[in-house]
């Protein structure tokens, strides 16, 4: 049964292909997409006053798939001058700035082995010079 979160932030454990549910949460809050939780929990959520059923039929007739023919900076997301306009918001820019923690995780996200000794700079400079990462699909998932 699909839900929104609409107060606070959930623990969610998707379920997997095979039915069973997953060994890790994921944090859902109002800005994410709808879950689909199991009747019984759905219920919970809603009497509690974290979470609202949706209506499917009305979020498949809602739904319009983005042109993928639209010029960049023509979209309502680039306007208005905000700092960085114009830069992909899929393509991350790593800095020095950024938490060394964040920096490795980033690295291992990318495959880039991360070495005894490394400073932030040159964390950075791996990550920014790093091809991109591979577009996978659902096809791609291995099952251990």
């Amino acid at each position: 049964m699909l839900i929104h979160i609409i107060n606070g932030t959930y623990g969610h454990r998707p379920i997997l292909p095979n039915g069973e549910y997953s060994n890790y949460v994921v944090p859902v809050t109002r800005a994410d997409l709808p879950i689909d939780v199991d009747e019984k929990e759905a219920a919970r959520l809603v009497n509690g006053g974290v979470a609202e059923y949706v209506n499917v039929e009305a979020v498949a007739t809602a739904y319009v798939p983005p042109e993928e023919d639209t010029p960049s900076g023509n979209t309502p997301d680039d306007a208005g001058g905000a700092e960085g306009a114009g830069e992909p918001e899929d393509e991350p820019v790593f800095t020095t700035d950024m938490r060394v923690d964040e920096l490795r995780a980033a690295m291992r996200e990318r495959g880039l082995s991360v070495k005894v000794g490394m400073t932030k700079a040159d964390m950075v400079a791996a990550l920014n010079d790093a091809e991109d990462l591979p577009d996978l699909t659902v096809q791609d998932v291995v099952e251990e």
